[in-house]
């Protein structure tokens, strides 16, 4: 009977961690060189999201907008296309969609 009070405390574990990773601020912006970082800094102040709160910038048309066209006109072109700063935010984007709806 000690076999189902251990495998409930470890579900419980796995799933405040799961929780806890969602909800902790991702730092998608973390890889993006300066000039990509200002843009999304002034993307995300415009938009009225915290450069943090990934859940409103994937939500924020204003944010990827501006984040994109301020890429394009101000930053460097990235060989690797998907290393550059769309791609990121979009990866970010499709985590914290996918953490969202299946965990």
């Amino acid at each position: 009977m000690h076999f189902k009070p251990l495998v409930l405390t470890t579900i419980f574990t796995i799933l405040a961690v799961a929780k806890a990773q969602i909800i902790a601020p991702v730092a998608w912006w973390a890889s993006l060189d300066p000039c990509a970082l200002q843009c999304a800094q002034k993307a995300a102040d415009k938009a009225g999201c915290n450069i943090n709160d990934i859940k409103c910038l994937c939500n924020s048309t204003s944010f990827w907008t501006d984040f994109k066209n301020c890429v394009q006109l101000s930053c460097p072109l990235v060989s690797d296309v998907s290393s550059s700063p769309i791609a990121v935010f979009n990866k970010a984007c499709s985590a914290f969609l996918f953490h969202r709806c299946c965990l």
